[in-house]
C-alpha cells in the first residue's frame, strides 16, 4: 500500500525502507515527532498496520527496523495513551508475540528478534501495570501470558534505561510543585544494538553512541 510520504504511515515505510544500510535515527526521531502530534485515529491506525507489516516481513533487517520504530513510538509517547490504545492493539501484540515463538525454535536471527521482542514487553507490562484502564491492558496481559509459558525474559542491567511510568493518583498531600515530577519504574530492558530510549530528542544520541562503537 503506498502512503502519502508525509503522513504517519508514510513515514514508517521510510523509516524502515529495506534499501536502508541501517537503521537511521533521524528518521527514527521524525516518526516519534509525528506520531506526537497526530489526533486522527485513522492515520493513527494506518501507521500503526504499517508498522505491524514491518515485523511480518520475511526480511530480517526489516523486522529489526520495525521493532526499533515501535519500540521508540512506545518510549516517546510514553504518556500519550490516546496513541497507545492503538499501539497496544490485538494484531501487533499477536504479531510481536508470533516473533518470540519462533524465536524459541532457534536461529540467529530469529532470536535476536525474540530477544528485542521480550525486553519491549517487559517493559511495558511493567510500566503500565497500573495504567491497564487507559487502553493498554494488552501490554500488560500479554507479558504475563509470556511469564506464565516460563519464556525467558532479558536481565536488567545497570546500563539498561527503564520506561517512563506515568502517576496514577495525585495525592491532595502532593506537593504542587512536584505533581508534574516524572516517575520512573524501577524496570529496566536490556538495549541492543537496534534500542532506543527517552524522548525522541535523546534518539540522536544514541545514534551517535552507536557511530562510536
Amino acid at each position: 500500500m503506498q502512503y502519502e510520504p508525509d503522513s504517519f504511515p508514510g513515514m514508517v515505510d521510510k523509516a524502515t525502507d529495506i534499501m536502508l544500510p541501517q537503521i537511521d535515527w533521524a528518521l527514527v526521531t521524525n516518526v516519534c515527532d509525528k506520531a506526537s502530534s497526530l489526533t486522527d485515529s485513522k492515520e493513527i491506525a494506518l501507521g500503526v498496520r504499517a508498522a505491524r507489516k514491518k515485523i511480518q516481513s520475511e526480511y530480517h533487517k526489516v523486522v529489526m527496523f520495525g521493532l526499533t520504530v515501535i519500540d521508540a513510538l512506545v518510549k516517546n509517547n510514553e504518556k500519550n495513551f490516546f496513541f497507545l490504545k492503538h499501539m497496544s492493539e490485538e494484531k501487533m501484540m499477536k504479531s510481536l508475540v508470533r516473533l518470540v515463538n519462533t524465536g524459541m525454535k532457534g536461529g540467529h536471527d530469529n532470536m535476536e528478534a525474540m530477544e528485542k521482542v521480550l525486553s519491549m514487553i517487559q517493559a511495558w507490562g511493567e510500566g503500565y501495570h497500573a495504567h491497564q484502564d487507559k487502553g493498554v491492558r494488552l501490554f500488560v496481559q500479554t507479558y504475563h501470558e509470556l511469564l506464565s509459558r516460563n519464556i525467558p525474559f532479558p536481565r536488567p542491567t545497570s546500563e539498561s534505561v527503564g520506561i517512563f511510568t506515568p502517576p496514577s493518583i495525585v495525592t491532595a498531600s502532593n506537593d504542587a510543585r512536584n505533581i508534574d515530577a516524572p516517575i520512573t519504574t524501577s524496570l529496566q530492558t536490556t538495549p541492543n544494538r537496534d534500542g532506543v530510549a527517552g524522548k525522541s530528542a535523546n534518539l540522536k544520541g544514541d545514534a551517535q553512541s552507536h557511530l562510536n562503537t
